[in-house]
């Protein structure tokens, strides 16, 4: 599934982060997406993990440079997966470790669940088991409760991402202006929502 955020960026050197417009779909997906609401779940998280980390690591790298952003996190860029995204996020301080450890996980849970014909499969819940948010627990994690586990560290990773974002905008703005300045929703609120 290919489901991606449009967003709108300001004017070059803007502190703000860019403006949500929409998540788009195709309308094969979205027929996909309704006949089995979990597995579409799990993509679509997915989906917006990889957008939101693309935001963070941009916004850590700006003033952007198209030509090296594009080789870098463009479409066919090097670092085109969530798991690369991850990794260039927890290299650059924006998140710890373990944060990184579980996007790596979803995303992984993410292809078992594009993949596998059935979402109860061994290799899935064990997956699961290694999200930082199972703890001691890993007993306890079943196929009953195993998306409980998974949402756990799905929270988890947005509030980091989230609270990176913030403390970036938070270095960027400017002396004496007030916080959330501009009556638009920004991408930092959009997914701080979602």
């Amino acid at each position: 599934m290919s489901a991606k955020f449009v967003r709108k960026w300001g004017p070059p050197g803007n502190s703000q982060p860019p403006l949500l417009d929409y998540v788009q779909i195709t309308a094969r997906e979205w027929k996909e997406a309704v006949k089995d609401k979990v597995r579409s779940r799990v993509i679509v998280q997915d989906a917006l993990m990889n957008d939101i980390l693309e935001v963070l690591i941009e916004q850590k790298l700006q003033p952007r440079q198209n030509d090296v952003w594009e080789t870098l996190i463009g479409r066919h860029g090097a670092l085109e997966g969530n798991n690369d995204k991850a990794r260039l996020a927890c290299v650059l301080g924006l998140i710890k470790k373990e944060t990184m450890q579980d996007m790596c996980y979803i995303h992984d849970i993410r292809n078992k669940f594009a993949h596998v014909a059935k979402p109860d499969s061994p290799d899935l819940i064990k997956k699961i088991r290694a999200l930082s948010t199972v703890g001691d627990n890993k007993d306890e994690v079943t196929q009953a409760n195993y998306m409980e586990f998974y949402d756990k560290a799905v929270g988890k990773c947005k509030e980091a991402v989230v609270e990176a974002m913030r403390q970036i905008v938070e270095e960027r703005r400017p002396q004496g202006e007030p916080r959330g300045a501009g009556n638009r929703i920004s991408l930092v609120d959009a997914v701080a929502g979602l």
